[in-house]
């Protein structure tokens, strides 16, 4: 439902949904809410998920004034946060069988600022989405956690890359690694040694190629870690390299499109593109293979 239908039926919405509306409509990320509500980060995160029932009403409060909501909307904001669960219909999950994909970055949250708005949605399929289903045992964790930029080397993929390393430190405790994986200089054995190394696996001069790839892909799967791997060109000399599931998290950038990756979220990203102001960061696009 667009930002508007939502809001012209308020008193009809359950709080997550409202709550997620404003938010967006204000421009503000979850991080930037909760700075200027004085909640946590991950307070705001359950409501929006739904998980926390019945908030307290200083939080309401504080979150209405943070947004700015106006007052013809303020006491549909106040009821809907207390609204007892199971008195509105509850959302349908849909593609069972298979992981339901984030929701794209909404045509407002763009308009707010193209660079913080896809950093936003980075979070939330990196971090957010998968923990919500790992922690609930459902469909999807054991997909892997990985956003392919695509596009030439240039001043806005380096700035995606950065900002999105910034915002999500805290929740990769275990480390951020960078290497260039450049498959036209590095072939898989000096790529999965050189990720071993910044992982702190030493592999044994026996050790196969297979078992070495398998020792990479069990530290990241049970670490909280960011991967970082930039200008990959041939997909097929990292893909056994990555966990299925876990914990940790892999951004790749890429020239062009890797056909290997199945259902992966690609962001095409031109390079030149400016990184304010919403404009040249276009909606991520679900690849399926």
């Amino acid at each position: 439902m667009e930002a508007p239908k939502v809001l012209d039926n308020a008193a009809e919405v359950d709080f997550p949904l409202l709550l997620r509306t404003l938010r967006t409509r204000a421009c503000l990320t979850q991080e930037e809410l909760a700075e200027r509500s004085g909640l946590s980060i991950r307070a705001i995160s359950d409501l929006e998920r739904g998980r926390t029932n019945n908030p307290h009403r200083r939080s309401v409060t504080l979150l209405a004034q943070a947004l700015r909501v106006e007052e013809h909307l303020l006491e549909h904001f106040r009821r809907s946060a207390r609204q007892r669960p199971g008195t509105r219909p509850a959302a349908v999950p849909s593609g069972a069988g298979r992981p339901v994909p984030p929701t794209p970055v909404p045509a407002a949250q763009q308009q707010c600022g193209g660079l913080s708005a896809l950093i936003e949605w980075m979070r939330q399929v990196l971090v957010e989405e998968p923990a919500g289903r790992h922690q609930a045992g459902t469909v999807g964790r054991d997909a892997v956690r990985l956003v392919e930029l695509v596009g030439a080397q240039g001043p806005a993929k380096t700035a995606v890359v950065v900002q999105a390393a910034a915002r999500f430190r805290r929740h990769f405790p275990d480390g951020q690694f960078y290497l260039s994986a450049d498959t036209r200089q590095l072939d898989r054995a000096v790529l999965t040694n050189r990720i071993s190394w910044l992982l702190g696996i030493d592999p044994s001069d026996g050790d196969t190629p297979d078992e070495k790839a398998r020792r990479v892909r069990l530290a990241l799967r049970s670490r909280r870690a960011l991967l970082v791997l930039e200008n990959v060109t041939d997909a097929t000399h990292i893909r056994p390299l990555l966990p299925s599931g876990g914990l940790s998290a892999i951004i790749v950038t890429a020239p062009r499109t890797l056909a290997a990756f199945e259902g992966v979220w690609t962001i095409d990203i031109p390079p030149s593109a400016p990184v304010h102001a919403g404009h040249g960061l276009s909606a991520p696009s679900l690849m399926p293979v």
